[in-house]
């Protein structure tokens, strides 16, 4: 580093703000050591202090040993270095100081390791022009500083063997798919499936939920968060407009014969706090877990996402709302912004979670049109977030609402599954329980049993034979034995 420093005519980029708020997030949270861990090292750390802090946390979490203001102080001395960072003080300012928290440390350490890189472009283009400057400069040489130096000022992409991947596929554990179980009868008494209709979603990819106000996406949204945790798939509920307690409440509804309203204004009397410790302590034992951001930045929604699949083990990460993101300037900007949150959002869950995604639909046209149904269409102005979603689900009112002494009670609602990689498309009948807040395909409210913890999913149909079956014999038969050897 000082060498580098003698190179530069400046002060080269750097941050002290966000190098002290990474370690102050470590600080009260060593868990998020290993997510800082994937975006920087110590060499991406500028403030010599700050950096001498790091290698402490790093070396500490590596033994296996807790970080804590007494752990890294015995570990500074070791080093002989407490005193060079400023003493015990110093560390208890970063320990109180800091705001942060895992849901920040991921930002704050992507400043960090961008301002690294631009203090190797400037190194790079200063050794360059050095080198351009000596009597009979090779421009051979200084080509291949300047291939040498861009490559390892840009990220390096891992890459794979075929061979291997397949290798991997087949050690991996199976049953990583998931599937929604959410079927429901229609008022014939036919069964509707619309998890089968949507079909099996591997880790990594999106479902799309549109519709447009008050026409049951949140319900919706709540009942596949719900639909997981019955059978056991861990599931996480990322709110960007509703709080935790109205997502809470509206599932203590949907699950029960309590009204949502009369348990968000916490009207209790003595049957409803009854049935209100069972649903909580029924889902007390599902893999749920819900968290509540409002208007978040891109980082602050991707930090949330890692969180709670690395913590929680989410295999289903559901996000609501997802024009309450903030950032972006203007319509173009504005568009061009959310598609980039849902691009860094499926980035984050890595493969290891389905991203189920609700975005608000344009508002329903005017005149001649305003009857017209929702189609993908009406997702542009979120960035054409439907393009490599895996199903894109459009939810839309039809009819008059169901209504009884106290007012409105049922909505009848379609769910147009208007794209489904590998699988169908069509619609759907659904109904909208106003009071409880609930969203289930077919004509009756789904029964959660309240006194069991989460069943085991349907047993998967996977054929596991190991012989060849006849028609793939069939397919691979060749009329002349030569043609094995042929060129393809």
């Amino acid at each position: 580093m000082d060498d580098n420093r003698s190179v530069l005519a400046r002060v080269p980029p750097h941050s002290e703000a966000a190098e002290a708020a990474v370690l102050g997030a470590i600080f009260q949270d060593d868990q998020c050591l290993p997510f800082v861990r994937a975006v920087i090292g110590p060499e991406h750390v500028y403030v010599e202090a700050h950096r001498a802090i790091f290698e402490a946390m790093a070396e500490l979490h590596a033994a296996g040993t807790r970080i804590d203001a007494v752990t890294l102080v015995d570990r500074l001395k070791t080093r002989g270095q407490l005193e060079r960072i400023g003493g015990a003080s110093y560390l208890t300012w970063l320990q109180d100081a800091i705001p942060g928290g895992q849901s920040y440390v991921e930002a704050q350490a992507a400043i960090v390791r961008r301002d690294a890189g631009l203090r190797d472009a400037i190194l790079l283009a200063a050794r360059v022009q050095a080198a351009a400057s000596e009597p009979g400069a090779d421009l051979t040489a200084i080509s291949g500083m300047l291939s040498q130096g861009s490559a390892a000022i840009l990220p390096r992409l891992p890459t794979r063997r075929p061979g291997d991947i397949l290798r991997a596929q087949m050690a991996a554990e199976p049953g990583r798919q998931i599937r929604f179980h959410m079927a429901g009868t229609d008022g014939a008494g036919g069964v509707v499936d619309f998890g089968d209709t949507l079909g099996w979603f591997s880790p990594g990819q999106k479902c799309i939920v549109g519709a447009r106000t008050s026409e049951g996406k949140t319900a919706l949204l709540r009942m596949f968060w719900l639909a997981c945790g019955v059978v056991g798939t861990p599931a996480a509920y990322l709110s960007l407009e509703d709080s935790d307690d109205e997502i809470v409440g509206g599932a203590a509804g949907a699950a029960s014969w309590l009204s949502t309203r009369p348990i968000l204004s916490h009207h209790w009397g003595d049957s409803s706090r009854r049935e209100g410790e069972r649903i909580a302590t029924w889902l007390d034992r599902l893999p749920l877990s819900v968290s509540y951001y409002s208007t978040p930045t891109i980082e602050e929604a991707v930090a949330a996402i890692r969180w709670q699949v690395a913590h929680e083990h989410a295999r289903v990460v559901i996000v609501d709302y997802l024009q309450k993101i903030r950032g972006g300037d203007g319509r173009e900007g504005r568009v061009s912004y959310l598609g980039r949150a849902l691009a860094e959002m499926s980035r984050a869950v890595r493969g290891e979670a389905v991203l189920v995604v609700g975005s608000q639909l344009r508002r329903a046209p005017t005149g001649a049109a305003k009857d017209r149904a929702p189609a993908k269409d009406d997702l542009r102005d979120s960035g054409e977030i439907e393009d490599d979603a895996k199903t894109v689900i459009l939810l839309r009112r039809v009819g008059d609402d169901d209504r009884d002494n106290h007012g409105p009670s049922k909505r009848h609602i379609v769910l147009d599954v208007a794209k489904n990689k590998l699988g169908p498309t069509g619609e759907i009948p659904a109904t909208l329980w106003l009071r409880h807040t609930s969203l289930w395909p077919g004509a009756r409210r789904p029964a959660f049993d309240l006194s069991a913890g989460p069943v085991p999913p349907p047993e998967d149909h996977w054929d596991e034979q190991d012989e060849v079956p006849e028609w793939v014999q069939g397919e691979l038969a060749t009329g002349e034995p030569a043609e094995l050897d042929a060129p393809f």
